[in-house]
């Protein structure tokens, strides 16, 4: 629930975003902030009323990791690119 993963609001994901807003950041899937147009970072574990949070198209909504998202992982001790793997996300229960 710490990775998160920014994607921005389009009108096809709009209700989706307001989801995961509203669910916030103690409840999976969620979301951990939310970035407007002039940079300014809305914290959605401190705002009291995250269903009244205001989505804008373009704006970013840093959301919590889900099933099928990428990540890409280092195999140590190697520093150079052929050494990174990319791997699909599988969220287990805990």
């Amino acid at each position: 629930m710490n990775l998160t993963v920014p994607e921005t609001v389009t009108r096809s994901n709009m209700e989706q975003m307001k989801q995961l807003v509203s669910n916030g950041p103690y409840k999976w899937p969620g979301a951990k902030y939310i970035i407007r147009h002039d940079g300014k970072q809305i914290d959605l574990a401190i705002k009291k009323k995250r269903a009244d949070a205001h989505l804008d198209y373009g704006y970013v909504v840093e959301r919590q990791l889900r099933d099928g998202d990428w990540v890409i992982f280092n195999r140590q001790p190697s520093l150079h690119k052929m050494s990174l793997m990319g791997h699909r996300v599988k969220v287990l229960p805990f």
